[in-house]
């Protein structure tokens, strides 16, 4: 769960000297992975910054308010790079933008949990984060803190870590499509780290009744 805000890919289709073919090709077979992986919008306005995959537990994880059991249904979440802040916007004010974007996506997403039958049986929210090496611990922590969210200790088989190297790539080919100008910011190999939290702790905090 790595930001790439969309630039003008639109604009930027009528300069060759940014190859916008490419990155044109870039988007759109992000949006094929994107179907192929199950990714959805639970949210199509443009205010949400946030799409959402059906997934299972890997395993049976403990939490502070309940245990989630080996292949129970769990929400993934992974962001709407196309809603994203705009790049033009820099440092504490792309901050600000983009959590006060999170929160009412979270907002958006209790209100799915609690309406959408496709969600009934979700037993609780989770998030891989990819952090840089330089900004390890700042990133999982933050997201951790403001969301009500518990890092989670994950053990990786060597599959996942060959995964791991190769959406690394594509997190950087992703990175020069959507926001060319963060490139030079993104490390390429990144640690991950799970965050969860329960169904009933997550509808808690962002459901109808906290507002």
């Amino acid at each position: 769960m790595t930001p790439f805000p969309l630039g003008d890919v639109a604009g930027r289709r009528r300069s060759p000297r940014h190859w916008p073919n490419l990155r044109l090709a870039i988007v759109e077979l992000d949006a094929r992975l994107r179907r192929a992986e199950g990714i959805i919008e639970f949210d199509s306005s443009a205010e949400c910054v946030l799409r959402i995959a059906r997934g299972r537990a890997d395993a049976r994880t403990r939490l502070v308010d309940a245990v989630i059991e080996r292949g129970a249904a769990v929400v993934d979440l992974h962001y709407f790079n196309e809603h994203l802040p705009s790049p033009s916007k820099t440092g504490l004010r792309w901050g600000a933008d983009l959590r006060r974007g999170l929160v009412g996506s979270m907002r958006r997403l209790a209100v799915a949990l609690e309406a959408d039958p496709r969600l009934a049986d979700v037993e609780a929210v989770r998030a891989t984060i990819a952090s840089s090496s330089r900004r390890h611990g700042d990133g999982v922590g933050d997201f951790a803190g403001l969301f009500g969210f518990e890092v989670l200790p994950a053990q990786r088989t060597f599959a996942q870590r060959a995964h791991h190297l190769a959406e690394d790539v594509w997190l950087m080919a992703l990175a020069w499509a959507y926001s060319p100008t963060s490139l030079p910011r993104h490390d390429f190999r990144r640690r991950r780290d799970d965050v969860w939290i329960s169904r009933a702790r997550f509808l808690a905090r962002f459901g109808a009744r906290r507002r």
